[in-house]
């Protein structure tokens, strides 16, 4: 082999590791994009998820102001419509 075509073969070689390293480049591009992406879609579920339980908490703190109660009227409307909702879902789901 003479000197010319030494460096012609690490031509190619260094061809071959360019074009590895730029696709390389690419799919990291694509990946920090999904990455960018999934994290947006994390806050809004996290959001989602603290917004529900403000609410869920304020609704228990509504049931137990509920059932402090000493009217006994209002615990019974208040088991009537747990009753009534119980059979709404029941239904939903035949």
């Amino acid at each position: 082999m003479d000197h010319e075509q030494i460096i012609r073969e690490q031509d190619e070689q260094l061809t071959e590791i360019q074009n590895s390293v730029k696709r390389i480049k690419q799919n990291s591009k694509m990946i920090n994009q999904t990455i960018k992406d999934q994290n947006i879609f994390i806050k809004e579920i996290d959001e989602g998820i603290n917004q529900s339980k403000n609410q869920m908490n304020f609704a228990m703190e509504k049931i137990g102001q509920l059932l402090q109660t000493k009217n006994k009227g209002q615990i019974k409307c208040f088991l009537t419509l747990i009753c009534i909702i119980f059979f709404l879902i029941f239904l939903l789901f035949l």
